[in-house]
């Protein structure tokens, strides 16, 4: 029977191959100071891993959301072809995590469809295609109404948690977001850490845990750091999941004021890793985390369960820097200032 090193061997070249591809500081630093989105599209295409998806594309008449759907588009192409080359457990895993882009687009439509905007340009975002995904997309995405939403629901898992969250018309985004995440993560965590053994799982756990506690933690710092609120407002925002942080433990978080929080955080063991201009920012906070700690297993030199989710999460975060640079592009806003809220490659 094989060791678990020689399973994963094949799959962690692959994505060892594939992290090396992903856009450096220096790119970072060349895109941020382009004049405009076709520039930017410009660059890509001779500089980057997304030149297959930019052929036959006008450059110089790219808009923002078309440029923004090619680099989702992009990102899925990413999980299709670590997909497509594992089988058994691997491959069910990486067809479960893309399940998160199904959330994504959700909570994206139920906010577009609270919010109506004039311009159908303005924060869009790809209608990703899942593989064995249980959502009709044409669906969600062809939804005029929060009820139409909820009809292209019906008979998913979301549903349920949809129904619970809409009141008179009205959706309550927040508790929405919370419901539909805890079913994710915890559907992970059922299916390959609670019903499984032996190192993949207790990789999965882990990888788990970490995430749902600095999700917990980034939610925490932004409502007390930004609006002061108190823990019964804090606290029906947390994602919870079997063996992780205490429960007891957020509230007495939830329970600190502004100085005792940002004082308890500064000596966790997140603060040294987070570099210095992000450690209070509350936008950020997880992704610097997260950013430092799956590069950091990237450059493991032992295969393992987690290496197709660091990668595709580097990935995601990759697609969250061209996003960024691109709006600030749109907007004037300066080179110098576009850099700051990059998640770094150098840590």
């Amino acid at each position: 029977m094989k060791s678990a090193t020689m399973q994963y061997a094949a799959v962690f070249a692959k994505c060892r191959a594939k992290f090396a591809t992903l856009l450096k500081d220096s790119d970072y630093s060349a895109l941020a100071n382009m004049k405009s989105v076709g520039a930017v599209a410009a660059y890509l295409m001779h500089n980057s891993d997304y030149a297959d998806d930019l052929k036959g594309v006008n450059i110089n008449e790219i808009k923002r959301a078309e440029l923004e759907e090619i680099l989702y588009a992009n990102m899925m192409r990413s999980y299709k072809s670590l997909y497509v080359f594992t089988n058994g457990e691997m491959r069910e895993f990486i067809g479960d995590t893309m399940r998160k882009y199904n959330i994504d687009y959700i909570l994206h439509q139920a906010l577009s469809l609270s919010n109506p905007k004039p311009s159908s340009e303005d924060n869009e975002i790809a209608a990703l295609n899942i593989a064995h995904s249980e959502v009709d997309m044409l669906k969600v995405s062809a939804a005029q109404s929060l009820e139409q939403l909820g009809e292209a629901l019906e008979g998913t898992r979301y549903h349920r948690i949809y129904k619970s969250t809409l009141h008179d018309g009205k959706l309550d985004h927040a508790s929405l977001e919370v419901g539909l995440y805890n079913e994710y993560y915890n559907h992970i965590y059922n299916q390959y850490a609670e019903k499984r053994s032996g190192p993949a799982a207790d990789s999965i756990k882990k990888l788990l845990h970490l995430t749902i506690d600095l999700i917990n933690i980034s939610t925490i710092l932004r409502l007390t750091v930004s609006f002061e609120a108190k823990a019964d407002m804090i606290i029906p925002y947390l994602l919870s999941i079997k063996g992780g942080r205490d429960r007891r433990e957020y509230i007495m978080l939830c329970n600190m004021n502004k100085e005792e929080f940002l004082t308890y955080l500064r000596a966790s063991k997140y603060h040294k890793l987070v570099p210095e201009e992000a450690k209070i920012s509350t936008a950020e906070f997880t992704d610097n985390f997260l950013n430092v700690y799956y590069r950091r297993l990237m450059n493991s030199a032992t295969p393992s369960f987690e290496h197709p989710f660091a990668y595709l999460s580097l990935k995601e975060l990759e697609v969250k820097n061209l996003i960024h640079v691109i709006e600030g592009i749109r907007y004037g806003i300066p080179p110098d200032r576009i850099i700051e809220k990059i998640i770094t490659h150098n840590i």
